[in-house]
């Protein structure tokens, strides 16, 4: 039994950081909306918080491209947090000259091909918002013979 408790006691501590690790909350700049992104076993599932009230159930991400899947086996690179403060103009609209603050994050993953994405995310006091952004691809150069 001595044994039993002492394994819990080392491996259940590593187990928690594990999945708080797989986990990122991006929280608007008056704390009313959470974003949060978690990576379930190399899939990626999103929801959305306002307050204590869920405002979108956990729902899957993920996307595919001619040459490449990003729906599972993805596993983290980087994760960056950022603030934005943007001056935007509208051609046309009600407000022409705009002004957008915003917490961002943007979390950089590969396949299991390492083949990269990055999902950014934007919280703002009154919505959110994320996207998908692919590596360049690499130039290709050729020479006549």
């Amino acid at each position: 039994m001595k044994y039993f408790v002492l394994i819990l006691f080392f491996f259940f501590p590593n187990f928690l950081y594990a999945q708080r690790i797989n986990e990122w909350k991006t929280v608007s700049l008056d704390k009313s909306l959470q974003f949060i992104l978690s990576n379930n076993e190399g899939k990626l599932y999103y929801q959305v918080l306002s307050g204590n009230d869920i405002i979108v159930k956990p729902s899957r991400l993920g996307i595919e491209k001619a040459d490449e899947s990003f729906t599972d086996h993805l596993s983290l690179i980087n994760a960056t947090a950022t603030t934005i403060d943007e001056h935007y103009t509208l051609k046309i609209g009600k407000k022409k000259i705009n002004h957008a603050n915003a917490n961002g994050t943007s979390i950089e993953f590969k396949n299991n091909h390492n083949a990269i994405v990055y999902v950014d995310m934007r919280v703002y006091n009154d919505g959110v918002a994320f996207r998908y952004r692919f590596e360049a691809p690499a130039k290709k150069s050729y020479c006549e013979k």
